[in-house]
């Protein structure tokens, strides 16, 4: 995709790193939650919630060449709007 938009070659890593990376702060989610099957409760909601923020705190300590944690963030935060659709239901 990044290729067809003729991005420039530092953000097309960027975003390739991103999208492998995005999720890395699910980490800090109990496991039970990210597998749960249906719909998440609103305490489960809660604490998944804090994974993109928690991944963004790791991603920051590694000193990428290119701009990986403003990519990583938008997609985890669509994500996390799907996800929130699941748990409203």
């Amino acid at each position: 995709m990044a290729k067809r938009l003729d991005l420039p070659a530092d953000q097309v890593e960027a975003l390739r790193a991103a999208a492998l990376l995005h999720d890395i702060g699910k980490l800090a989610v109990p496991e039970h939650i990210i597998s749960k099957p249906g719909r998440l409760t609103p305490e489960e909601f809660e604490k998944m919630k804090i994974h993109p923020v928690v991944g963004a705190e790791i991603l920051e300590r590694v000193h990428f060449p290119y701009p990986v944690v403003p990519m990583s963030g938008r997609i985890t935060s669509a994500g996390t709007d799907r996800l929130s659709r699941r748990s409203e239901g």
